[in-house]
C-alpha cells in the first residue's frame, strides 16, 4: 500500500493535515500508479500550497500542489533526512528557484524525485529509480503491456 502509515490526503485539504508543522522546504510525495511525482514546498498563503517541481514536458516549474496533485492523494516525505542532512528551509527554496525554467528530465538519471532530494539534501536521489533497476526484468515489461493498452503510468507529471 503506498501510504500505509503515513497520513496521507488530497492536495485540497493538505494544509488542515499539516497545520503546526514547517512545511516550507519540505518534499512531497504524489502517489500514482506506476511512479510518483515529487515537488518542494516553497510558499504556503494561507491555505494554498506553492511547490516548485520537474514537470513531464522536462520544465522546472513553480504550481500549487492542488494543480501539481490532479487529484491524486499527496504526503510529506522527507525520508532521506534519515541518511543526508537537509538544508535550512531558505536554502531549499533559493536552490528550487535556482532551476526554474530549467530543462533536463531522464527517467532514470534526473527525474522529479532527483530534483527534489537536490534541493533539499543536495543530493540527486531516486528511490524509484533504484527499485525500477532492482525489479527491472519484471517492472519493465509490466509497464510496457500497460502502456501499450491506454495507461498512463501515474501522474501526468511523471
Amino acid at each position: 500500500m503506498f501510504f500505509d502509515g503515513f497520513l496521507s490526503c488530497s492536495a485540497s485539504y493538505f494544509t488542515s493535515y499539516y497545520v503546526g508543522q514547517q512545511l516550507i522546504g519540505s518534499l512531497v510525495e504524489i502517489e500514482g500508479f506506476v511512479c510518483h511525482h515529487w515537488a518542494v514546498i516553497v510558499e504556503v498563503v494561507g491555505e494554498t500550497v506553492y511547490v516548485i517541481h520537474l514537470t513531464n514536458d522536462d520544465m522546472v516549474r513553480r504550481s500549487t500542489l492542488v494543480d501539481c496533485a490532479k487529484g491524486d492523494r499527496v504526503r510529506i516525505n522527507n525520508s532521506w533526512d534519515n541518511w543526508s542532512s537537509p538544508y535550512a528551509p531558505e536554502t531549499i527554496v533559493k536552490r528550487a528557484q535556482s532551476k526554474l525554467g530549467y530543462c533536463k528530465y531522464h527517467t532514470l538519471t534526473y527525474n522529479c524525485e532527483t530534483f527534489a532530494t537536490w534541493c533539499r539534501n543536495g543530493d540527486e536521489f531516486s528511490g524509484q529509480t533504484l527499485r525500477t533497476l532492482m525489479f527491472a526484468p519484471v517492472t519493465l515489461p509490466a509497464l510496457g503491456l500497460y502502456k501499450l493498452f491506454g495507461g498512463s503510468g501515474g501522474p501526468s507529471n511523471c
